[in-house]
């Protein structure tokens, strides 16, 4: 592997952890920032360009809600979420790449005074292009492979004395000065 291809690699790898971070802080610009403005993705019964998909999920109300069972999603208010990246595979050919990556989803919402797990495995099938703008996702497919909903029973003692994660900018990582890089890279 000669240089540019490390620097394709780590840029697309980029434009990937930032949309997760922009997901999880609810940071439309850091999140959107992964996407071409054309571009397509299919996830779940969404179909739509990626800017439109982050605009759905940060929806008012949330549309990134759980419905645990049948129940209405808007009863559910998602106290946090991470997503984790596993295993990422890397296919370039010139200006155009595709990617296969797993990801692990865990959202904790809270319903009344019950409060659930969901943990989400699957994958991003993808397709980058460099184009002016750099490395972003031009296509995805987002594959499910497994899900589950885990009502949270107890904590563990002392999760208080810890700084709390937040979904907007108050979360300590802005604080940390994280803020200051900035939606893209160029």
């Amino acid at each position: 592997m000669n240089s540019a291809e490390a620097i394709s690699r780590l840029e697309i790898r980029d434009a990937l952890q930032r949309y997760c971070r922009g997901l999880d802080r609810r940071d439309r610009p850091v999140a959107v920032s992964a996407f071409h403005e054309d571009s397509h993705v299919v996830h779940g019964h969404f179909a739509g360009t990626g800017p439109d998909w982050v605009d759905w999920l940060f929806a008012e109300p949330p549309t990134d809600r759980v419905g645990i069972g049948g129940a209405d999603p808007a009863l559910d208010v998602v106290e946090s979420q991470q997503h984790h990246l596993t295993n990422h595979w890397i296919d370039l050919d010139g200006d155009v790449a595709y990617s296969e990556a797993y990801f692990l989803e865990y959202t904790l919402t809270r319903r009344g005074a019950d409060r659930y797990l969901t943990s989400v495995g699957g994958r991003y099938a993808e397709r980058y292009e460099r184009r002016a703008v750099g490395w972003r996702i031009a296509e995805r497919f987002a594959v499910r492979d497994w899900d589950t909903v885990t009502l949270v029973e107890a904590r563990f003692p002392g999760w208080e004395r810890s700084p709390q994660g937040a979904r907007d900018r108050s979360d300590p990582t802005y604080r940390a000065g994280l803020h200051r890089a900035g939606p893209v890279r160029s």
